[in-house]
């Protein structure tokens, strides 16, 4: 009876965890925005300035953002970036998510006023690549793996091209598709990733706007 009793709160505890962790991972990814739907963080003068393969970069809410934010430890707190491209509905953000936060594993694309919305106020920052041909050859190569669903690569293993986390579909692409090597400059951390400074390297990209502050 005793290991019966035992077995019963084993399996109690495990759903507890579970569904903790699922608590966390959906209060990052989705609650969160949806108080920030009347806060819109672009203006319409901003919006004009945008330009298809623009880079948007952001810091998230909740418990994955702050972690990715901490471990790439560079000099502005961002968590994830995506590419713009135009469509005949407008701007649309393509980039790649965990099936953790999404319904969608991997490649995908929503709104720019839906990945807007999902940034801390004060967060946002877009950067374009100052080669015209490297804009061009991001954008077809986003469009690439949107149509590929490319998975995401939830081990973020920079060595491994047959899955994508979200710096890695700007850095990748552009080197696939012959474009400039923005990684050269530098220096992977101690987890093989690169920060999100590097988009904002003024040797290959020039900033569009700016809301963020450095880090203490």
């Amino acid at each position: 009876m005793r290991l019966h009793s035992q077995k019963k709160w084993l399996v109690l505890l495990l759903f507890i965890c579970i569904v903790g962790i699922s608590g966390i991972y959906l209060w990052d990814f989705s609650e969160q925005p949806a108080e920030n739907k009347s806060n819109p963080h672009l203006s319409k003068e901003q919006i004009k300035t945008l330009r298809p393969g623009d880079i948007l970069l952001r810091e998230g809410y909740g418990l994955v953002s702050t972690t990715i934010a901490d471990r790439l430890k560079g000099k502005y707190r961002f968590s994830h970036c995506g590419v713009l491209v135009d469509t005949d509905s407008g701007f649309q953000v393509i980039h790649t998510v965990s099936s953790s936060l999404s319904n969608i594993d991997g490649m995908q694309q929503c709104s720019l006023e839906e990945f807007v919305r999902q940034s801390k106020p004060g967060s946002l920052a877009v950067s374009r690549l100052k080669n015209a041909k490297d804009r061009v050859i991001l954008v077809g190569q986003t469009l690439r793996y949107l149509e590929q669903r490319v998975a995401f690569d939830h081990r973020f293993d920079a060595q491994d091209s047959s899955s994508l986390f979200c710096s890695e579909l700007i850095w990748r692409g552009l080197i696939r598709g012959g474009g400039s090597d923005i990684t050269k400059p530098h220096r992977q951390n101690a987890w093989g990733l690169y920060s999100f400074d590097m988009f904002l390297n003024e040797a290959f990209f020039e900033v569009v706007f700016f809301q963020k502050t450095p880090q203490n």
